[in-house]
């Protein structure tokens, strides 16, 4: 599961190649909306007070959630899962919940070398 924040601005194109090749869906904030929601397949909606059900759920159900510049405050507590954050601000990682590895890098120069997008 992918959960998108604000800092997801002009990285689109490797949001969806990571949601592509991991097959996972892709939730966001709603200061993410105008960038991540837009022609792509696999969002699922929106987290927080102005979200849905259908955004949130997969968060606290997942096995896995891979953070990518956001730092999940608010109402999304994932349950178990294993959490990979991705942020600019390496005082962001592991701010609020513990995480399994962090990755200090802008989404898209991360996706790029990962994905060689």
């Amino acid at each position: 599961m992918l959960y998108g924040g604000s800092g997801c601005q002009g990285a689109h194109q490797e949001v969806l190649a990571v949601a592509n090749k991991l097959k996972a869906p892709v939730a966001h904030t709603s200061r993410a909306k105008d960038f991540l929601e837009f022609d792509n397949p696999y969002n699922i909606g929106m987290t927080g007070m102005l979200g849905n059900e259908a955004g949130y759920t997969p968060c606290w159900d997942c096995d896995a959630l891979l953070m990518l510049a956001q730092t999940l405050h608010g109402g999304i507590l994932p349950g178990q899962a294993k959490i990979v954050q991705v942020d600019i601000d390496p005082t962001h990682l592991g701010r609020r919940h513990p995480i399994t590895k962090v990755l200090s890098a802008t989404s898209r120069r991360r996706w790029r070398r990962c994905c060689r997008c």
